[in-house]
């Protein structure tokens, strides 16, 4: 049974066990990671060899396999950075997770996962085809500056009358969900565990 769990953000790294159901939030420094993904290979290996000596991952107790739950944007190339950085790490049994999996999509819902740098927009669109978007705050500036109408503007024109379920820990989660609804009369549900919803779903 693959125990090791690793969930990577924009700027922070979740890690658990699957076993003692002992999860942490880890801060990131700062240009390595964007949207979820690798930027800086090296700083980020440097900073993985440092917190998993600190967490006791890889070790005799908790062994050397690994789950990893990444972006559902997540393609080929960048599956293959991970496994390889992993590798490096000395995991053996690495298993790539994109976080939709663990989504409830129906044709009704959308998901949208809030952290601070961007959102994760979520959903089966009329052809039955799954629909993501990443929401990078720099693209929906006026004047240079983050205009929060622009975005659910265009949120609500991909969603269309869906419900919506909010995940997440970022800046805006609590601001959007005490308005979008009243904006837009989408039902709009916040899940108690947002911001570890994905890593409690792995088992």
């Amino acid at each position: 049974m693959l125990k090791n769990i690793i969930y990577l953000t924009d700027d922070y790294l979740f890690i658990g066990n699957t076993k003692t159901k002992e999860y942490k939030k880890i801060k990131v420094p700062k240009n390595i990671l964007k949207n979820g993904k690798v930027i800086n290979l090296n700083k980020f290996l440097e900073f993985m060899i440092s917190t998993i000596n600190k967490n006791n991952l890889n070790n005799s107790i908790f062994g050397n396999n690994i789950k990893i739950i990444v972006s559902s944007k997540y393609n080929n190339v960048d599956i293959t950075i991970i496994k390889n950085i992993f590798t490096k790490l000395n995991f053996k049994k690495i298993i790539i997770i994109e976080e939709n999996k663990y989504y409830n999509l129906k044709p009704n819902k959308a998901y949208l996962d809030i952290f601070n740098n961007y959102m994760l927009l979520t959903y089966i669109d009329d052809y039955k085809e799954i629909k993501e978007y990443i929401l990078d705050y720099d693209y929906f500036l006026i004047d240079n500056l983050f205009n929060m109408d622009y975005l659910e503007q265009f949120i609500k024109n991909k969603i269309n009358k869906r419900e919506l379920y909010l995940l997440g820990y970022g800046k805006y989660l609590n601001d959007f969900y005490n308005t979008f609804e009243k904006k837009y009369h989408n039902i709009t549900y916040l899940y108690s565990n947002h911001d570890t919803f994905i890593i409690d779903s792995v088992k």
